[in-house]
C-alpha cells in the first residue's frame, strides 16, 4: 500500500481538507502523524472551535471510508516496548535515537495584562513554528519506523520542506506529486471517492506507476524528470485534442448526411437504415477510444485526467 504521512502541524491543519484531497488522488491512504494522542487539532478545538467543527465535518467522510487515519508515534513505541521489551530488532536503535532527538515545542508563558501585544505575537508565532518543526520531525521519523516495520511504502509530506528523499524513486515521486494540483473547492469527498474507484482512473494510475518505476532507473535530475513529464503531457493532450476534434466533425458529418435518410426511413419504416446510422456513430466512438489507447505519452495520462478532474 502507498501511504502519505502528514504532520499534525498548524501549517497543515489550516489547509488540511484541500491538501488531503490532492494527496488521495495519488496515495491509497493518508495518516496524520503526531507524537502523542494530543495534537494541534485538539488545540484548535479550544482556540478556534468554529474552524475545528468545520474541519471535523469535512474529514468525517474521509475517516469513515478509511482514507485518512490518525497516527501517533507514542502508541507504536509503547507497543514495541510492551511486546519485545529489550529484545527488539537492533536495527531499530538508530530510529529510537532519532525519536529522542525530536525538537520539542517551545512554550513560553506570559501574562496578558503585562505583556505587550507585539511581544505576545512573537511568543505565539515562536510557539506555532516550534510545534510545526516538532510535528515535521515526528512525521519524518514515523515514516522511517513504519517503512521498517511494514511492507507498505510510506512517504512524509512536509509542506515547508517538500523533499521526500535522496533516492531516484523519491525524486520521481516528488515531481509527479507536484504535477497534480490541489482540487477546486467545489470538488467533494464523494467525487474524490468515485474518481478513485473509476476503472479508467485505476488503469491510468497503474500505467503511471509503471512509468515511474521505469524512469527511476535512470539518473535524471528533478528538472529533467519534470521536462519529460511536460513533454509527454503535451504530446498526449495534443494527440487527444486532435482526435476529439476529428471525432466531432466525423459525428456531425454522419448526422448531417443521414438525417434526411432517417426521416425517410421512419416514414417508410426502414429501421435497418436507422440501425446502420447508429452503428456508424458507435464506430466513431470506438475510433476515439482506440486513438486514446495509442496516444503518445499515454503512460502519464493519469496526470492529465487528474488535472481536468480537479478544476
Amino acid at each position: 500500500m502507498h501511504v502519505g504521512l502528514r504532520p499534525s502541524s498548524f501549517q497543515f491543519a489550516y489547509n488540511a481538507t484541500d491538501l488531503l484531497k490532492r494527496d488521495l488522488l495519488y496515495f491509497e491512504q493518508v495518516h496524520i502523524c503526531s507524537l502523542s494522542e494530543y495534537n494541534v487539532f485538539d488545540e484548535m478545538e479550544t482556540k478556534d472551535p468554529e474552524y475545528f467543527d468545520k474541519i471535523q465535518n469535512d474529514l468525517r467522510l474521509a475517516y469513515d471510508h478509511h482514507l485518512v487515519h490518525p497516527f501517533n508515534l507514542s502508541d507504536i513505541l509503547n507497543f514495541i516496548m510492551k511486546e519485545f521489551g529489550n529484545d527488539f530488532d537492533p536495527s531499530l536503535q538508530p530510529i529510537f535515537q532519532k525519536i529522542l532527538e525530536i525538537r520539542k515545542p517551545k512554550v513560553e508563558l506570559f501574562n496578558k495584562k503585562t505583556t505587550s501585544r507585539k511581544k505576545m505575537e512573537e511568543i505565539i508565532n515562536e510557539y506555532t513554528n516550534s510545534v510545526d518543526d516538532s510535528e515535521n520531525d515526528v512525521t519524518r521519523v514515523s515514516s522511517i519506523l513504519l517503512n521498517k516495520l511494514t511492507n507498505d511504502q510510506l512517504v512524509p509530506l512536509i509542506q515547508n520542506d517538500f523533499s521526500i528523499g535522496a533516492s531516484q524513486n523519491s525524486k520521481v515521486l516528488e515531481v509527479v506529486l507536484s504535477k497534480i494540483p490541489i482540487p477546486d473547492a467545489n470538488v467533494s469527498w464523494e467525487q474524490i471517492i468515485d474518481y478513485r474507484a473509476d476503472p479508467d482512473s485505476i488503469k491510468k494510475f497503474n500505467a503511471l506507476r509503471v512509468w515511474m518505476q521505469d524512469i527511476s532507473r535512470k539518473d535524471y535530475s528533478k528538472n529533467e524528470i519534470s521536462d519529460r513529464i511536460d513533454y509527454l503531457l503535451n504530446d498526449y493532450e495534443s494527440h487527444l485534442n486532435f482526435h476529439k476534434l476529428k471525432h466531432t466533425h466525423s459525428t456531425l458529418r454522419v448526422w448531417v448526411t443521414t438525417v434526411a435518410e432517417i426521416a425517410e426511413s421512419l416514414v417508410r419504416l426502414k429501421f435497418s437504415k436507422i440501425a446502420e446510422t447508429v452503428f456508424t456513430l458507435s464506430e466513431k466512438n470506438l475510433e476515439l477510444y482506440e486513438a486514446e489507447l495509442q496516444a503518445p505519452g499515454r503512460e502519464i495520462a493519469y496526470i492529465s485526467k487528474a488535472r481536468k478532474f480537479v478544476k
